[in-house]
């Protein structure tokens, strides 16, 4: 026990007298401790900093402390002014509309969303044109202004100045929207913008009863007053009111799940980028220590025990990870500032600014763990190698397995790495799974790796000397072929499967859509319009696939007579409960409908409410045919049974509802209709300005316009998912590089001993582009595979679409991976080529 500290001190003494000469041959480690922990403190901080940023203003997000909503109807006066009694309102009006620009004559789907003069309550809304926002919407001469987002103008051909034609009224473009408070609350919208005030929407003629719009009130509370006890409030005065009431919490419920769910992407991103420098940090510290030979065999010939070694280089590599460490902690911590100043005007949240401690801890956690787990196997082997075999190092490299107390060491920190990753995130499903997934590749990576070199010594000895030296150099002592296949197959088999979901999702929208999908939505069609579109559409002469639908929105609020909790269920199937739902009734199921268990209703059912569910919802929720759900229509409870389950294939394209009734409950109810409809595309415009022309208020969706819509925010995440998985190539290429770097000493002397035996440059060089194309090509291609798997299992059973192959990407990875590894090879080969003989030869 006394001799404990001292021992400690003679291994800090050595340990700073080995760093005070240098660090060369760990600036690998430096680079890829500061890149994996930089990933891990900078997704922690920015996603830390997006939550304080939404609860900061989930105010301005809801659009005041709480928000009273309805789709069905507006309120009453008697509601209206006793809501005026509980403080300062706002009222929104939120509705769909086609609208037609006079000067281009142009029809096009918006938005609308229709405000008073109180509006906002909270926050300010930003305009580019120099506009007070009172004149930007009142009237003048008789014509009411509007204010629109700016990509409206190029679709229709205007510019701001010229008058829309929305229903019955014609407003005027006054300016353009930059940004407006309460609009990330609103959710994906898919059609542009258009403000207008509620005095003018009544003109407009479009909210009829029944009509698909939201009214929304937003109010600040008195001092003293909380949401809770407006909830009360309001269920004292109308206790059976179709009413939503949210306080600022839940209004951005919605933001707050998607950076959530972003922040867990990215941290799985960065959580690769850190065990791909793993990977690193173990080839940089055994090419160091291969370095230190000479000096660790003269200082065990000089007495120096194995525990004093061990302590002074894990000592030395301690010091060098924690200033790496706070390196990568730093760059963390500043990247929601970068963030800020780079994408301050694209961002719909902008983030709380400031050092969140947490992150920054855990980040701390995951670099000295990840440090102990790869750097203690190479020190743990020179600690038990004999001095005699260190000094034949050179040229017969007898490396022994550690210790067991080393290989426990490393055991628990691995270990230990995986708790972190499971306890501190919500998705330990998905926690797991990316935990088996890596241990899965490693290992693949690992046998990949040693069937390599079992591959290259069966191959014996060509008799081209080129050739026969690339081999060989596969399996010769002291050969990078583990660590580089390792290093190579990480990185690349994330980015590859990256690469892959997002072709596939891309391939999805450009040739399945226009093949499946109908050539028009049209939502918000009353019934006294049903006979008369039906009868437009009946005279399109290449109409086809028309199919028009009751909806009712209504909302599930018990199953099996037990009220439901969103929290507890499963999390693919909450958007069914999370709110108001359209679902529809049928005397006979669609063309098509695959009934998977139970019986399908007579076209004269006369029974009891009965209901057909999703087979897959009813599956994640664990109920059957025979159980019963209750739903919230207008104020009015219904329970139905589940008559029988359908499978519903979500992407087919046309309309599809998670609940259809039988006939006989729902004809009554307040209800719109929907219609799919094809045409030939030749005469989709026209067909489409039939419609709007005619029918005013109803809602044309042209799904050509759906998909770039659609497909334009896919490219947006899509570059941010490339931009993440190239931090993870970039760590792929730098252990790449130090896995290659660490056999450096022995490329050096094999090159001076070819050349002493007559080889040429040209001859070297070529056998070991030789070497690193086999070594790149083959572990591209195992990985190629290895990616085509994740990706397909993502994209057929996590997102159950259908696969596409894409040869192409898969071709251009495995050749850009061969060469990269050919020229950073090549890169520490030349240098080694360019040595002279005589002082290499004296150093060995």
């Amino acid at each position: 026990m006394t001799s404990s500290a001292p021992k400690w001190s003679l291994a800090f003494r050595l340990a700073r007298r080995e760093i005070r000469g240098g660090i060369q041959g760990l600036r690998v480690f430096v680079a890829c401790l500061v890149l994996g922990v930089g990933a891990i403190a900078a997704v922690g901080s920015l996603t830390e900093a997006f939550r304080h940023g939404v609860e900061a203003q989930s105010r301005a997000i809801l659009g005041g402390d709480v928000e009273l909503s309805a789709t069905l109807g507006d309120l009453s006066n008697e509601q209206q002014d006793w809501l005026a009694t509980q403080g300062t309102v706002s009222r929104v009006v939120e509705t769909r509309a086609m609208v037609r620009g006079l000067e281009s004559d142009i029809r096009g789907l918006v938005e609308l969303k229709a405000v008073d003069d109180a509006y906002p309550l909270v926050g300010q809304v930003l305009l580019e044109t120099a506009v007070p926002w009172d004149d930007a919407l009142s009237q003048r001469d008789g014509i009411w202004g509007a204010a629109v987002e700016p990509r409206l103008l190029p679709r229709l051909g205007l510019k701001v100045g010229d008058r829309l034609r929305i229903g019955e009224l014609v407003v005027e473009i006054r300016a353009l929207i930059s940004r407006e408070p309460d609009r990330v609350g609103a959710g994906f919208v898919l059609a542009p913008r258009v403000f207008l005030t509620d005095r003018a929407l009544d003109e407009t003629g479009l909210i009829q009863f029944g009509s698909q719009a939201q009214f929304a009130y937003r109010i600040l509370l008195p001092d003293g007053v909380t949401p809770d006890d407006f909830k009360k409030a309001v269920d004292a005065f109308a206790p059976n009111a179709p009413w939503r009431v949210r306080d600022p919490g839940e209004g951005a419920i919605s933001a707050q799940e998607f950076v959530d769910r972003v922040g867990l992407f990215f941290t799985f991103v960065a959580l690769s980028t850190l065990l791909v420098g793993g990977v690193g940090v173990g080839n940089a510290v055994k090419g160091y220590l291969d370095g230190k030979t000479g000096s660790i065999a003269i200082q065990k010939t000089l007495g120096a025990t194995g525990p004093l070694i061990f302590r002074s280089y894990l000592i030395q590599i301690l010091l060098l990870s924690a200033v790496s460490i706070l390196i990568g902690l730093a760059a963390g911590a500043l990247t929601p500032n970068l963030v800020i100043v780079a994408f301050a005007d694209a961002l719909p949240i902008r983030p709380e600014v400031s050092v969140y401690p947490i992150p920054l801890l855990i980040a701390l956690a995951y670099g000295l763990l990840v440090t102990l787990a790869f750097a203690i196997w190479p020190i743990a082997r020179a600690r038990d190698t004999s001095p005699a075999q260190l000094f034949r190092d050179v040229v017969a490299s007898q490396r022994p397995w550690p210790r067991p107390l080393y290989v426990g060491a490393i055991i628990d920190a691995v270990a230990w790495l995986c708790v972190l990753g499971v306890l501190l995130t919500p998705y330990r499903t998905f926690a797991l799974l990316f935990l088996a997934g890596a241990a899965l590749l490693f290992l693949i990576l690992r046998l990949e790796a040693a069937v390599f070199i079992r591959l290259a010594k069966a191959l014996g000895r060509p008799r081209n000397p080129t050739i026969r030296l690339a081999i060989t150099n596969l399996y010769r002592p002291g050969a990078p072929t583990a660590s580089a296949v390792l290093s190579i197959g990480l990185g690349l088999t994330l980015l590859m499967t990256i690469s892959l979901i997002d072709g596939n999702i891309s391939a999805q929208l450009a040739e399945e859509a226009p093949e499946r999908a109908p050539s028009f939505f049209m939502l918000d069609i009353r019934r006294d319009q049903t006979a008369s579109l039906d009868a437009l559409v009946e005279s399109m002469p290449t109409a086809s696939d028309y199919r028009r639908v009751a909806m009712i929105r209504a909302q599930i609020i018990e199953i099996n007579g037990i009220p439901v909790d969103i929290e507890s269920l499963n999390p693919d199937v909450r958007w069914v409960f999370q709110r108001e739902r359209n679902l529809t009734y049928a005397a006979t199921m669609p063309e098509g409908t695959v009934i998977a268990r139970g019986d399908c209703w007579p076209e004269n059912y006369d029974g009891p409410p009965a209901i057909s569910l999703g087979l897959d919802i009813a599956e994640s929720l664990n109920i059957g045919v025979g159980d019963s759900l209750t739903f919230d229509i207008v104020g009015r409870q219904m329970s139905a049974e589940i008559a029988n389950l359908r499978d519903v294939d979500w992407d087919e394209g046309g309309a599809q509802f998670a609940v259809i009734f039988a006939p006989g409950a729902l004809e009554n109810a307040p209800q719109r209709h929907m219609a799919t409809l094809r045409v030939d595309p030749s005469v989709e415009e026209t067909v489409y300005n039939q419609v709007a022309d005619r029918f005013p208020n109803i809602t044309v969706i042209w799904v050509r316009d759906a998909a770039e819509a659609i497909g334009a925010l896919l490219s947006e995440l899509a570059v941010a998912v490339r931009a993440a998985t190239s931090v993870t190539l970039l760590a792929g290429i730098l252990v790449l590089a130090g896995a290659l770097a660490s056999g450096h000493r022995h490329r050096l002397y094999d090159a001076v001993i070819l050349k002493v035996l007559g080889a040429t440059r040209r001859r070297v060089l070529l056998g070991y582009v030789i070497e690193y194309a086999l070594l790149g090509f083959g572990t591209a291609l195992v990985s190629s595979l290895v990616a085509v798997a994740a990706a397909y299992l993502v994209i057929t059973q996590v997102m159950d679409a259908d696969w596409f192959w894409l040869p192409q990407t898969l071709i251009t990875t495995v050749l850009a991976a061969t060469l990269a590894t050919i020229a950073l090879g090549l890169i520490g080969t030349w240098r080694a080529l360019g040595k002279k003989t005589a002082p290499v030869l004296r150093t060995q």
